[in-house]
């Protein structure tokens, strides 16, 4: 950011220029003239905001502003003086204007200013409140759909009165359940004889294949064999102690049966 501060008094624009180096500022140009001021700005080709005194050699600070304006129109204005400036309100507008003696405090809060979002106008905000009585007229209409609310006490009591018509239809299915348990206990005797060969076709299928050659030991003498995943673990009532044979479906384990304490 390009500050420049005009003062005829070379000690309080040098100082007010130190003070905002010192706090984190880019370091502002100085002139004691509106000429210096205008050779400066034509050295740096920007100026973003102008610092001048009102009373200034060769020209006045309001004429040194509207000049400098003409070529950077974004460019801001805090003029300072030990005067009176009442009346020249009309060509401050827009600026901001600080009292002498000016403090580095002071400038660097009215630079941070002149760059604060602008908030809206706090008059706007009544402008929505007649709003308010429009929406409650709105409601105030809102009785009217009762009336229509009155008529569904009539579809309720169409419902109580359908309501017994089927009820009736029930009693009419209710003598087709009673057949199916007369039946069960007929078929009872048959499903008993039925039911013995149903565990022998499930059992046929696994022993229906010719078994692969087995090598089995005499329990006591049988060799184990390099133990799997399976050894150690229990599978149900069985904790497989080890592997000791292999079949064409698969291993042969010795198993501890823990609920009989048997092998």
């Amino acid at each position: 950011m390009k500050i420049l501060i005009v003062d005829d008094e070379p000690g309080l624009a040098s100082g007010l220029a130190q003070w905002l180096v010192e706090n984190g500022w880019d370091t502002p140009g100085v002139a004691v003239s509106s000429g210096e001021a205008m050779e400066w700005a034509n050295q740096n080709g920007r100026v973003d905001v102008l610092v001048s005194d009102v009373v200034l050699p060769e020209s006045d600070g309001f004429t040194l502003r509207e000049t400098l304006v003409a070529r950077f129109p974004k460019m801001k204005t805090i003029f300072i003086s030990g005067y009176d400036l009442s009346e020249h309100a009309g060509r401050m507008e827009g600026g901001l204007f600080l009292p002498k003696p000016v403090t580095g405090e002071a400038l660097d809060d009215a630079i941070r200013r002149l760059f604060e979002p602008v908030a809206e106008p706090p008059h706007q905000a009544p402008e929505a409140v007649p709003i308010v009585p429009q929406a409650v007229a709105e409601t105030a209409a809102a009785p009217r759909p009762v009336a229509v609310a009155v008529t569904a006490p009539k579809a309720v009591a169409v419902a109580k009165a359908a309501a017994p018509r089927v009820a009736v239809s029930p009693p009419k299915a209710s003598p087709a359940p009673k057949v199916v348990p007369a039946a069960a206990p007929k078929a009872t005797p048959v499903s008993a004889s039925k039911a013995a060969p149903r565990p022998v076709p499930a059992a046929a299928p696994k022993t229906a294949h010719p078994p692969g050659p087995l090598h089995v030991a005499v329990p006591g003498s049988e060799k184990e064999l390099p133990p799997d995943e399976l050894v150690g673990t229990t599978v149900g009532n069985y904790r497989i102690e080890a592997r000791i044979g292999q079949a064409s479906q698969g291993p042969i384990y010795r198993a501890l049966q823990t609920n009989m304490a048997r092998q």
